[in-house]
């Protein structure tokens, strides 16, 4: 094993760069608010993933209807750590159609669809970058009675957007990591105090390693000169 590639999360960790030791979450949807009783209020649509930025990425919105979109949403900003390398940013999203089948695509820079879901029955796109893609239904949804401050949301642990299970409508958490949501590919192997041991390890290996190379070559050294003695000798 290269040292360099055993010391590169330690070192990244103490010199303040924790993300060189964390696993990269793509983003994906991970909450959402999109009725209530009355006039829909504070409707909005998480996303969480690493910190990172979401500059190039898009939200597009389906209707259930046609199978169209009928609204893009540019994500100029960011996804912050707010624990373990793990965090979520809540988009304001006013007017999100009620449903059935009402869908919503998450879009990186290269028009790839990250996530893909639909709400009150599931959805074949006919347009733009999910064109062609059946949605993945949610198996919770909101109604013309939900209270406000209500929402859907994904809980439970896990690396990637499929091992988290949606549930509610539960009380909302915009912009936050929801209630009983843990992400296990943190930096939990190489995070204090593991990454100064880690550190010292390397660091024993890199003093071992010299310390044979200079032996080696001290030996090297003293071979040489014994057999130019003993060349000398058979001069004389």
């Amino acid at each position: 094993m290269k040292l360099r590639i055993l010391l590169a999360p330690a070192i990244g960790l103490l010199l303040g760069n924790p993300a060189a030791a964390l696993p990269m979450l793509t983003p994906f949807i991970n909450e959402l608010h999109y009725d209530n009783l009355g006039t829909d209020l504070n409707e909005f649509i998480e996303i969480a993933g690493s910190p990172q930025s979401l500059l190039g990425f898009r939200l597009v919105l389906y209707n259930g209807g046609n199978g169209t979109r009928y609204r893009d949403i540019p994500l100029n900003t960011a996804i912050p750590d707010q624990g373990n390398g793990f965090g979520a940013i809540a988009l304001p999203v006013n007017g999100l159609q009620n449903g059935p089948a009402d869908g919503i695509a998450l879009v990186d820079p290269l028009d790839q669809v990250l996530d893909w879901l639909s709400y009150e029955g599931q959805l074949l796109a006919r347009n733009g970058p999910a064109m062609g893609l059946l949605s993945t239904a949610l198996d919770v949804f909101q109604v013309p009675t939900t209270l406000p401050g209500l929402s859907l949301q994904r809980t439970g642990a896990g690396i990637t957007a499929a091992d988290f299970a949606w549930i509610g409508p539960a009380a909302n958490s915009p912009g936050a990591i929801n209630v009983g949501q843990r992400w296990l590919g943190g930096r939990v192997a190489v995070d204090e105090p593991n990454c100064l041991l880690l550190l010292g390890f390397g660091l024993l290996l890199l003093w071992i390693r010299n310390y044979c190379s200079a032996l080696n070559c001290r030996h090297r050294a003293v071979s040489t000169g014994s057999n130019r003695y003993v060349d000398d000798r058979r001069f004389t």
